[in-house]
């Protein structure tokens, strides 16, 4: 079995290979990096087949050649896997439907994102996106006329299939059917659509992302900087150190609680037989019959 090749640890060795990676980073060369933290290259490999899930075909563009070629854009399931990557938090009091929920026809989501720079410090963005059902509808509508016009309204399989005319009963019939079956998956999933929008739309801001790749940029791994703490560094400053495992203890103690402690004391009530014999032995010195324990008080003292 063939083994991948271990990812180096050195941001910057992908920084100078930008012909053979995607590198998602702002700058040209990476700046001062806090002695607390480090930069940790994370490599993504990102399927150009649409099936795959994480792009979809938006259409044609220009290449760097100037023909010709098929675009792509990144899916909601690509952005996350990038997110992930990239190590984006989305903060959970400003990540929500933003507006007051009266009007059934329209739905607004808000999401603030933060991504830890390289210096420590956090950047953080929030965008939104509203769906419009009106507009959606207008929007469906118009599109469904222009395919009419175009000829491509057809129904009927095989033999039977045949083209509407524009302009007649059943061709705008037709039209009406499935524009009612549209705005019906339009309307039940409004918020999950604005949801995944605004969400998007922090990621890209976050991390600079092109709007549209072609399967030649795609075919070449993606790689961003993480920023995580410098270990190696903490444990290397004896107070630092000492600080760093209290930090971790106390985690844990969050997590799962303190450590229980257990006081045992022994029941005043319970005389093993070595200390009966030795009670019995003692008042035989000092003269004193009295009955120790609860059976010789309850048998009158004869055992």
């Amino acid at each position: 079995m063939s083994r991948q090749p271990a990812v180096p640890k050195k941001f910057e060795h992908f920084l100078k290979r930008k012909d053979e990676y995607n590198i998602i980073f702002p700058s040209e060369k990476v700046l001062e990096v806090s002695p607390v933290h480090k930069l940790v290259p994370e490599v993504i490999h990102i399927s150009a087949d649409p099936e795959d899930g994480d792009v979809w075909r938006v259409g044609y563009g220009t290449d760097q050649k100037g023909g010709w070629t098929e675009i792509f854009s990144f899916s909601k399931r690509g952005l996350q896997r990038i997110a992930q990557a990239a190590g984006i938090v989305f903060d959970p009091r400003f990540t929500r439907r933003s507006d007051d929920g009266r009007n059934p026809r329209r739905v607004e989501f808000q999401a603030s994102g933060s991504i830890q720079k390289p210096d420590g410090t956090w950047y953080s963005v929030t965008h939104s996106k509203e769906i419009d059902l009106n507009q959606v509808e207008a929007e469906e509508r118009m599109r469904l006329e222009r395919d009419a016009l175009d000829g491509n309204i057809k129904v009927g399989e095989g033999d039977q299939e045949r083209v509407l005319q524009h302009g007649t009963p059943e061709c705008t019939k037709e039209l009406e059917r499935r524009l009612r079956h549209t705005m019906m998956m339009w309307s039940k999933n409004k918020v999950a659509f604005a949801d995944t929008g605004a969400h998007n739309r922090v990621v890209r801001a976050l991390l600079i992302l092109k709007p549209f790749y072609t399967k030649e940029e795609l075919s070449k791994p993606f790689v961003l900087p993480r920023v995580s703490l410098n270990v190696e560094y903490l444990l290397k400053n004896v107070q630092l150190k000492q600080h760093f495992i209290e930090g971790g203890l106390t985690t844990i103690f969050q997590m799962f609680g303190p450590p229980k402690r257990y006081e045992f004391r022994p029941d005043r009530f319970f005389v093993t037989l070595e200390e009966k014999r030795e009670r019995q032995s003692q008042a035989g010195a000092n003269g004193d019959g009295r009955p120790d324990t609860l059976d010789e008080q309850r048998d009158g003292g004869d055992r």
